[in-house]
């Protein structure tokens, strides 16, 4: 009989666990609306498209990290790859933008003008951060190391408002 109940409660423990992480709210560090000439700026500058969501990953100065986060080491490309493939981003424009220059990497976007940094990633220090915005120009910024669950959760209140 103990070991029955041991086992119930062992599986209702492990089963509260799982059930409470699905239904727990994902975390942000900031929400707003860009203004008209920030939205201008982020289609011009950033090849926005017709595509309904902009996702932003960005690298912050290595001022603000604790260890050299520009550094692009064999095979970060396949590890974007495969965060991505967990998330469907079909309908988005998902660019990488580092706050320092790389001339060995065609890929990255560079800060231009500070932009990102002054207007949103400065406000917390951190090594990285993602930047998720919908076409009415609503945003989610959290800064940090973050996941696919979060990403995709942005996306997905940024899509209900549109």
């Amino acid at each position: 009989m103990k070991k029955l109940f041991f086992l119930f409660l062992c599986f209702h423990f492990t089963y509260s666990c799982f059930t409470q992480n699905d239904k727990q709210t994902i975390e942000y560090d900031f929400t707003g609306k860009l203004n008209e000439g920030q939205m201008k700026f982020m289609n011009n500058y950033y090849n926005w498209d017709s595509k309904e969501i902009l996702i932003i990953n960005f690298s912050q100065p290595r001022s603000d990290c604790h260890f050299d986060n520009h550094i692009h080491k064999t095979g970060y490309t396949k590890w974007w790859k495969d965060f991505y493939e967990k998330i469907d981003i079909k309908d988005c424009s998902n660019i990488f933008v580092c706050s320092e220059k790389h001339n060995r990497d065609k890929t990255l976007f560079y800060d231009k003008a500070n932009f990102l940094y002054d207007n949103f990633f400065s406000r917390k220090e951190s090594c990285y951060g993602v930047l998720v915005l919908n076409k009415n120009g609503d945003y989610l910024q959290f800064n940090g190391h973050y996941t696919e669950k979060q990403v995709s959760k942005f996306k997905e209140n940024l899509k209900s408002i549109i």
